[in-house]
């Protein structure tokens, strides 16, 4: 994959375009900037995908049905991981986003409100470090494993 910083000169993130392949690198401000877009995304997908699981949670293992309403829910999340993807950003997991800060993932996950987590690009989700007050100020500073 090919790294691609925002240009500074931008008028608005969504008139940059992302090709396939691509992901942008940004600073914690700029991930900041694009959360709602991400969290509208991916709050639309969970309600897409609620009727979908509860239906499944209501079939018994024999039922025909079933192989079906796992299309319908792979559909939906292959849908949000697209959309999160033609954003420049990774995907970490479901409903788990990594925005890549040049030395790791910025780490957001549905439905924390804000972006407070940071992770090496080799960690797991779970190894997530919560940002200091240095690394909004460009010095990166592990705090706290969650």
């Amino acid at each position: 994959m090919m790294k691609k910083a925002l240009p500074d000169n931008r008028t608005s993130l969504s008139a940059h375009h992302i090709k396939a392949g691509e992901y942008l690198s940004v600073d914690l401000q700029t991930a900041h900037e694009m959360l709602p877009i991400v969290q509208k995304i991916t709050r639309k997908a969970v309600d897409d995908l609620e009727p979908i699981g509860q239906r499944l949670n209501n079939m018994v293992p024999a039922d025909p049905r079933i192989a079906q309403v796992k299309v319908e829910y792979e559909r939906v999340v292959k849908n949000w991981a697209g959309k999160i993807k033609r954003l420049g950003l990774e995907v970490l997991g479901l409903w788990k986003v990594g925005f890549d800060g040049g030395d790791g993932w910025y780490g957001w996950q549905y439905p924390e409100r804000r972006i407070r987590f940071f992770l090496e690009y080799d960690a797991i989700f779970s190894e997530r470090c919560l940002l200091g007050r240095q690394h909004e100020t460009g010095t990166f500073v592990r705090m706290i494993r969650k």
